[in-house]
């Protein structure tokens, strides 16, 4: 008796089960299609991620040659097709790059724009464009006003940013220029006792003291 009584329970469970898959089949179907689907996409975007990126580079290396070979004009035109192609990536490697021509055509105000251009760009990672928003100030540091180069570099005051020691030494020469040699020796003083700024900058910063004087 106990087989038969084990044999209807299992026609149970098993109609149970035919019920609830009759009920459910497309659901599961559905997700596993999914899964497979997600997975393969994924692994086509992978492949495909890493085609774009061969050629993004390929491209990069193209406006490279055209840069060394030709004038600043057809080089900065090469650049920006990369950078117009690809936003991201060498597209901005491609930016930083036309800067880079324009200052060295002698072209400081197209060279600051670029710089401005990319620092004010919210899809370029913040590092990038917190550098770029350094090398402007750098290149401008002679003809803008001080107070203007003081608010372009106030986002990178900030201990954490990794540009910090960086724009507190443009912040003393900016002291300087205003006249101001006390905070001038106040900001080079903090770069030499501070232990977080690189080498070069705390030399720097210790050579501007002896010229201002500080003992």
């Amino acid at each position: 008796m106990s087989d038969i009584f084990e044999e209807v329970e299992e026609a149970v469970r098993h109609e149970q089960y035919m019920k609830l898959w009759k009920r459910y089949r497309f659901v599961v179907i559905g997700a596993a299609v999914a899964l497979v689907l997600g997975v393969a996409g994924y692994q086509g975007w992978t492949y495909w991620k890493q085609q774009q990126s061969i050629k993004n580079s390929e491209r990069f290396a193209a406006a490279l040659a055209i840069v060394d070979e030709q004038g600043t004009a057809e080089a900065v035109t090469a650049l920006e097709e990369v950078a117009k192609e690809n936003p991201s990536g060498y597209g901005v490697l491609a930016r930083f790059r036309i800067a880079g021509e324009h200052q060295k055509a002698g072209d400081k105000a197209a060279a600051v724009g670029a710089l401005d251009a990319l620092s004010n760009d919210t899809a370029v990672p913040k590092a990038l464009r917190d550098l770029a928003r350094l090398q402007s100030v750098m290149l401008d540091l002679d003809d803008a006003a001080p107070d203007a180069l003081e608010g372009r570099l106030a986002p990178l005051l900030n201990e954490a940013n990794p540009f910090y020691a960086s724009a507190t030494e443009l912040m003393g020469y900016i002291a300087m220029k205003k006249g101001d040699d006390e905070k001038a020796r106040t900001l080079f003083q903090t770069l030499v006792d501070g232990t977080e700024a690189p080498g070069g900058v705390r030399s720097r910063a210790q050579r501007m003291l002896t010229v201002l004087g500080a003992e």
